[in-house]
C-alpha cells in the first residue's frame, strides 16, 4: 500500500509540474516572482485545509491545518487571521456589463433576425442598441458600453450608422484585469471538475461531471490549420445552443425575490495543439 501511494504521489508531483508551467509563464510576463507566488500558495493551502478537510463534528484547529499542510503553526495562525480579516473571494465573478450586452443580443428575440442571428441595430429607437444596452447593462451609459465593445473589436458601425455584432463572446485584452479574472475562473472550473471526478466514490459513476477531450498525436501542419478552424466553428455552434438553453432558464431578472437556492453551471471548451516535448529536444 505504501509503495502504491508513493507511486501515485510521484506521478501527481510530475503532473503538477505540467499544470504549473503555463501559470508560471503568465506570472513571469506580469513580473510576478517566486516570493509572491509562494505566499499565495500558502494562503491557498490554509484556506482549502480550513474549508474542505474538517473532521465532522469538530472545529478546524491551527494545529490540524499545520499537520495537513506542513506549514508552521505560527504561519498558519497568521494566514488564518488574514483570511478572516480580508474575506477574499476565490470563485465566481459576475459577468461585466459589456459581456451582458453581447449575451442579451444573442438571446433576446427582439434583437435577432429570422435566422436567429444578431441584427444590426440603430443607435437609438424602440429596437436599438440603446434599448439593448439599457436592458442588459443597467445604469451604465450606452456610450460607455458602445465604446468598450468598439475598443475590443466586438462590434462595428456600418455606413448607415448601425451597430453590427462581430464577436460571439466578450474577450477582453490579453493583458487586462478582466482577462485575468476570466483565466482564473476558467482554470478553477476545470480543476474543480477534475478534483470532483478524481474523488467521487467508485461505485457511483453517475455523479461524474462532464470532462472529456479528444486528441491525436501525428497530425501535419495542414491538418492542424484545418482542425483549428473546424473545431472553432463546431464549438461555437455548441456553445450558442447551450447558451440559448441556459438563457431560457436564467433567473437573474428575479434574483431579488428568489427564495430557493440557485446554482452556477456551465460547459467550457478549449482548443490545444503542440509539438511534443520529445520532438522539441531532438
Amino acid at each position: 500500500m505504501t509503495h502504491k501511494m508513493n507511486s501515485y504521489q510521484d506521478r501527481l508531483s510530475r503532473n503538477s509540474l505540467l499544470l504549473l508551467k503555463p501559470l508560471i509563464r503568465i506570472l513571469l510576463r506580469a513580473g510576478i516572482g517566486f516570493a509572491n507566488f509562494a505566499e499565495w500558495v500558502k494562503f491557498a493551502y490554509v484556506d482549502v485545509a480550513e474549508q474542505d478537510f474538517q473532521i465532522e463534528g469538530r472545529n478546524q484547529s491551527t494545529s490540524r491545518i499545520a499537520t495537513l499542510t506542513g506549514l508552521h503553526r505560527k504561519e498558519v495562525a497568521r494566514i488564518r487571521a488574514a483570511l478572516q480579516e480580508e474575506s477574499p473571494i476565490f470563485t465566481t465573478h459576475t459577468a461585466n456589463r459589456a459581456e451582458r450586452v453581447i449575451h442579451a443580443w444573442l438571446r433576446d428575440a427582439r434583437f435577432l433576425d429570422a435566422q436567429g442571428h444578431a441584427k444590426p441595430l440603430p443607435l437609438s429607437g424602440e429596437i436599438s442598441f440603446e434599448t439593448l444596452a439599457q436592458t442588459a447593462s443597467g445604469d451604465i451609459h450606452t456610450t460607455a458600453i458602445l465604446d468598450e465593445l468598439l475598443r475590443i473589436d466586438a462590434v462595428k458601425l456600418d455606413d448607415h450608422n448601425q451597430v453590427n455584432l462581430k464577436a460571439r463572446a466578450y474577450i477582453p485584452d490579453a493583458s487586462s484585469e478582466e482577462q485575468l479574472d476570466i483565466m482564473g475562473q476558467s482554470v478553477f472550473d476545470l480543476l474543480a471538475t477534475l478534483d470532483h471526478n478524481m474523488n467521487k466514490p467508485l461505485d457511483t459513476p453517475h455523479v461524474s461531471k462532464m470532462q472529456r477531450s479528444v486528441a491525436y498525436h501525428y497530425l501535419t501542419a495542414t491538418d492542424i490549420a484545418a482542425f483549428k478552424e473546424y473545431s472553432y466553428k463546431e464549438s461555437e455552434k455548441l456553445l450558442e445552443t447551450l447558451n440559448t438553453w441556459l438563457a431560457a432558464r436564467d433567473l437573474a431578472a428575479q434574483k431579488e425575490s428568489l427564495k430557493e437556492p440557485v446554482f452556477r453551471a456551465g460547459t467550457g471548451i478549449y482548443y490545444f495543439d503542440e509539438i511534443p516535448t520529445t520532438q522539441q529536444r531532438k
